[in-house]
């Protein structure tokens, strides 16, 4: 950029262009003595007046007359003015250039640019390390920053041209010996790279193009400028600080920082051969060892590590070592094809080189203790650790030097065992991908794209002896170390639990819990790879835990179950600690042996699950673990544990063992005797009472009842483990349910698990079995509640009434409603079980769909006869299967009076007349979502936590709670009543227009009243499931069921519900942002304003509209396209091209491109 004349001069020849001419120059200078006045004021905290003046003139500045405020900033920019007036300038010349410098002419923006390039100059031209002939007075990093900032806006805004012109420049001042020089070199470097390959949300078409290419084309000045930056500036810093120069090494210091911020954000875009070659990651890589450049150089090498090689890269490995004809044409082929193979080994060669620098400083990270929380070394070795799982996760398998890979996996297993949570999640995300690439696969499990790595073991990944072994050990350690988080659990007194120690780290228990229940699902993924490779090594140590968790509560033990009266209390119901260390030590024994129980390679050879991973047979592995499994068995059986808290997760280990009856069919027998034992020997005094409440059973079963539901949750999950080998006893296991039905001791939900396990242990006998069973569990729910065809009983209505609900337990009750209350729903969440598991654990549809046509994988996607579809999206039953498939056909009639009834009598209670009575009696708030579902609906943050403690509203009443509750469950019930029978009797179900006409009467009464959150669990759960399935012969009459009506009704809905929020963001900004900083920071005016409750009100209103437009929208698409797009792009044709056809009908609706229109709309 040329120069000429003074930075002034031209800044009020600019000005000039304002009118009124005359006086301008005169007036700017008065005005810039009033800004300094200001300014200078503004200073002082307590001057709260000068510093409204100050952002006042500040905006007044910024939206005046551009030129003036080009002069204006000239002048406060000057050197000898004060730091704060220069900051004020430099921030409003950023604001001209990015935002007004459409304004000026040609001639004016070239001008401009010489401007900012002379003040980029002016900063880098001084330095306080001794350099002779330079100003000794260092400039602040926050202007050599904000100067840097201006001149990228200004490159963006000018284009290429600019940068390329420019790129001599900063190339020898990023080389130059002046540290200030290079810094500031550096950092235009770095933002102008970040503003447009970065931060280029704004820049769009031919302008993006233009300057791609020119910060493409001048990489070659560009990266070796920067190394030689690193290395200047690196070395002096050295010699500065052997000297005892600290100014000096401040600044050469500050040079380097600056060169390391600009390679990584070249590093998150540039080619990645150009990036080895120049020698950056190898700079970096030195630095790992530097403790003040670790972190940056590391996020340098963390950036590349997540990056793909290229196609071109990957097609050159690929095809490496194999003879293959060249297909070059000509010369230039010929070179294309050298060029791509230099570059292949030059990305494998820089990787390898990075593995070794982060193998060496994984070495001496885990030499040191372990820093505390906030650390500068905890974040670095963190960040160190993600380096390396994206390493591991992506180009590993490319490195051709096998020790090299052994070295540095060892590294990564290192650095998984380190000593803290934080750590341990950015390891464990790569284990899974490594472990799957050396051939472990679950069965129904994952199956890879690359068929190939499972059916040719030399293109395996080669695993060094041991770490399998020494990785699950590992995961074993950590799943123990974890033991009673996730189940909220004190382990003050477990041996080997740290959940306390962990705790001091986060600011409440709940929020470790999050983070420790992810952790712990990569965990358990990582142990279910394992036992894949190592069965027999997984099973023994799985034993080993076992035993060992088993000997802590033995008689003499640590947790010997006799000392809990001599431990003390962790809460008001006097619970014992004893009693949680003891939940703890068995809840990380089953976190441990549930997956491995899960992977081993039990299964029947019908559908060839007698296959491991390597295609040999699990006979001699069975035979292998089977004393592993006898012992596991043994010792768990012998544990007798009285506590809810004990009992509880005593059952999920004897539930995780179930899997051992498809070895050991007499263990099955003697784990489910001894679950029924458990039960009978548990306190059944509230078996009345409704079921515990998710909180509670999530809290480890910390009651009876909880216990109770968990052991009952524990039979069903035995059954269904290994249904075949119960099939035998199912007379005797229907025996014990109904001895202990009939002697009072099953609640509800227990009535409802065991239900389920039936079920489950008649499927293997066939249809005709699962008939005779499921009319046997619902025979007295239709005798109560449909004594007649298509007659209800007057009680379900009379039961619905708030007078009724108002009376609470009424004498005879439990838990804030009368005992006939709760019978009333218990009887429709049983009939929900049994029809959920009347069909199987698969929908008939993807059965169906899987049997008609085999589907033809091609290189372009998934391909069928007829159109088949991949397994798992909803597709039409069509054929439906035979009735006498079908057992839950028996029960449509009467399941289907039923669910009307219920939808009548739950919809209504919302309507204008029921709502004043309901808080005629004091039941408004039954009406209204409870703390736990408002907070469902939110993000982290102050708004959540105010949500979950009441949203600022004063305690409920216990009916109050229930009557929500009971309302709820009716209704979500009903819902999903309809939607099973269309999967398991659609045979029944969709010819039927007495069925038809029923669904749309339940669904359409009193819709009107609904709120927005009924009328999407409306969509969500019938609509949907059910036209998703519809047979194409039936679609006529299904679609005038339930669309006819359903979708003008949820046009209107929605209209509203949109301009109701934008009234709401208007009237309170950035309320609805969906930003999680926007919303907490609009939360917190709102609850200091005393208007929390509305805040959350709003919030929760408008995730609700925007899951009732997705579910909307999905809607019309079943319309525009009943056989679905599965994936498919569809803009500008397909499923657009369809609503756009139907959007005369449907004028302003949410169209199905997709949720974000809909809500800009």
């Amino acid at each position: 950029l040329p120069s000429g004349g003074g930075v002034l001069t031209r800044a009020r020849l600019v000005a000039r262009r304002c009118a009124p001419a005359a006086g301008r120059a005169a007036g700017a200078m008065a005005s810039v003595e009033q800004y300094l006045t200001v300014l200078a004021g503004a200073q002082s905290a307590q001057n709260a007046e000068a510093q409204r003046l100050a952002a006042q003139m500040q905006i007044e500045l910024k939206s005046g007359c551009p030129r003036n405020a080009v002069a204006v900033s000239m002048e406060l920019v000057a050197r000898s003015k004060p730091l704060e007036a220069r900051h004020f300038g430099y921030g409003v010349l950023q604001h001209v250039v990015a935002k007004r410098w459409r304004e000026f002419s040609s001639d004016e923006k070239t001008q401009l640019a010489k401007m900012c390039y002379e003040k980029l100059s002016e900063i880098s031209s001084s330095s306080d390390d001794g350099t002779p002939g330079l100003p000794q007075t260092a400039e602040p990093f926050v202007l050599k920053s904000k100067v840097a900032s201006l001149m990228a806006q200004v490159v963006r805004q000018q284009g290429a041209d600019v940068w390329i012109a420019l790129v001599p420049d900063l190339a020898l001042g990023a080389a130059s010996e002046n540290p200030a020089l290079a810094e500031v070199s550096c950092l235009t470097t770095r933002y102008v790279a970040e503003d447009v390959a970065v931060h280029n949300e704004d820049i769009i078409g031919g302008r993006m193009k233009e300057l791609l290419f020119g910060l493409t084309s001048t990489l070659p000045q560009t990266l070796p400028a920067l190394y030689r930056s690193l290395e200047i500036h690196f070395a002096a810093a050295m010699r500065c600080a052997e000297a005892g120069n600290v100014a000096g090494g401040k600044a050469h210091s500050a040079a380097v920082s600056a060169a390391l911020g600009a390679a990584a954000t070249y590093a998150e875009w540039a080619p990645l051969a150009p990036l080895f070659r120049s020698g950056l990651l190898d700079a970096c890589g030195h630095f790992l060892s530097a403790a003040e450049f670790r972190a940056p150089a590391c996020e340098v090498l963390r950036h590349v590590a997540h990056r793909r090689r290229g196609d071109v890269v990957n097609s050159v490995l690929n095809t490496s070592g194999k003879s293959k004809e060249t297909n070059a044409s000509s010369e230039a082929d010929l070179a294309a094809q050298k060029e791509a193979a230099a570059d292949a080994e030059t990305v494998v060669v820089g990787f390898a080189a990075a593995c070794r620098s982060l193998g060496a400083a994984a070495a001496a990270a885990l030499a040191a203790p372990p820093a505390d929380p906030g650390d500068e070394h905890r974040d670095y070795v963190v960040r160190l650790t993600e380096t390396a799982a994206a390493i591991a996760s992506n180009h590993l398998h490319v490195l051709p030097d096998a020790q090299l890979r052994v070295a540095f996996l060892e590294a990564l297993l290192g650095l998984t065992k380190y000593p803290t949570l934080d750590t341990l999640g950015a390891a464990v995300a790569a284990w899974p991908g490594i472990l799957r690439a050396a051939g472990a696969e679950l069965p129904n499990g994952f199956v890879r794209p690359e068929e190939k790595i499972l059916n040719d073991p030399k293109e395996r990944l080669t695993l060094p002896e041991g770490a399998v072994v020494a990785l699950l050990e590992t995961a074993r350690h950590w799943l123990v170390r974890g033991g009673g988080v996730a189940a909220g659990l004190s382990a003050s007194l477990c041996p080997e639990s740290a959940g306390d120690e962990w705790e001091q780290e986060y600011e409440t228990r709940d929020e470790l819990r999050e983070v420790w229940v992810q952790h712990r699902a990569r965990l358990m993924e990582i142990t279910k790879l394992c036992t894949c490779l190592v069965p027999v090594a997984a099973a023994n140590a799985a034993a080993t835990r076992v035993a060992q968790t088993c000997a802590l509560v033995a008689a003499g033990g640590a947790l010997d179950p006799a000392k809990a009266s001599q431990t003390p209390s962790v809460d008001a119901s006097g619970r014992s600690a004893l009693d949680d260390a003891a939940g703890a030590a068995f809840e990380g024994a089953t976190s441990f042996v549930e997956p491995v129980m899960q992977a081993l390679p039990f299964g029947d050879a019908a559908d060839g699950s007698n296959l491991t991973a390597s295609g040999t047979a699990n006979t001699q592995v069975i035979a292998a673990i089977a004393p592993a499994l006898d012992a596991m068995l043994s010792n768990a059986l012998a544990v007798t544990l009285a506590s809810p808290v004990g009992v509880s997760q005593m059952s999920r280990l004897l539930e995780a063992l179930g899997r051992a009856a498809l070895a050991r069919p007499e263990a099955g027998a003697a784990i489910l005797n001894r679950l029924f034992e458990i039960l009978g020997h548990l306190p059944s005094d509230d078996a009345a009472a409704p079921p515990a409440r998710a909180k509670a059973a999530l809290m480890a079963g910390r009651t009876a009842q909880a216990a109770r539901q968990r052991v009952c949750a524990a039979v069903l999950g035995v059954c269904t483990a290994a249904p075949q080998v119960f099939n035998a006893h199912l007379q005797g296991f229907a025996n014990q349910v109904e001895s202990l039905r009939s002697s009072g001791r099953l609640s509800g939900g227990e009535r409802g698990a065991l239900a389920e396990a039936l079920l489950a242990v008649a499927g293997p006998s066939g249809p005709a079995r699962v008939r005779e069973v499921l009319s046997w569990l619902l025979e007295s729910v239709r005798a109560r509640w449909v004594p007649a065809p298509g007659a209800v009983s007057p009680d379900l209505d009379a039961l619905a009434s708030f007078g009724e609900l108002a009376k609470g337990e009424a004498g005879d009750g439990a838990a804030g409603l009368s005992k006939r209350h709760w019978e009333l729903f218990h009887d429709v969440q049983l009939t929900e079980r049994c029809l959920r598991r009347s069909g199987g654990d698969h929908d008939p549809a993807e059965r169906a769909g899987a049997e008609s046509s085999a589907v033809k994988k091609t290189k372009n996607g998934v391909v069928g006869d007829g159109g088949v579809v991949p397994a798992g999206i909803s597709r039409p039953v069509d054929p439906p299967p035979p009735l006498e498939e079908c057992p839950a056909a028996d029960h449509l009639e009467w399941v289907i009076c039923l669910v009307e009834a219920l939808c009548r009598a739950t919809h209504r209670a919302w309507s204008p007349a029921h709502a004043a009575e309901a808080s005629r009696l004091g039941l408004e708030r039954a009406l209204e979502m409870s703390p736990e579902e408002n907070a469902a609906h939110l993000v982290h943050g102050p708004a959540k936590q105010f949500a979950l403690l009441g949203g600022g509203l004063p305690p409920e009443s216990e009916t109050v709670s229930s009557a929500r509750s009971w309302l709820r469950g009716l209704r979500d019930s009903a819902y999903a009543t309809v939607a099973l029978l269309a999967v398991h009797a659609p045979g029944a179900f969709y010819p039927s227009d007495a069925v038809a006409a029923a669904v749309s009467r339940a669904a359409h009464f009193d819709i009107k009243s609904a709120r927005d959150r009924h009328a999407r669990a409306l969509v969500h759960t019938v609509a949907r499931p059910v036209l998703s399935r519809c047979p194409a012969s039936h679609r006529a009459r299904w679609h005038a069921a339930l669309t006819t009506g359903l979708v003008p009704h949820m046009h209107e809905r929605l209209v509203s519900a949109w301009a109701r929020s934008r009234r709401e963001a208007s009237a309170a900004e950035n309320v609805f942002g969906g930003v999680e900083d926007g919303e907490a920071a609009a939360f917190a005016a709102s609850l200091g304003a005393g208007g929390g409750a509305a805040a959350v009100a709003e919030l929760v209103s408008d995730r609700v509209t925007r899951d009732l437009t997705r579910d909307h929208c999905a809607l019309l698409e079943l319309l525009a396209a009943p056989e679905g797009t599965f994936g498919r792009k569809t803009k500008g044709s397909g499923l657009t091209g369809h609503l756009q056809n139907l959007q005369g009908g449907l004028t302003g609706a949410p169209t199905a491109a997709g949720e974000t229109a809909a809500a800009e709309r």
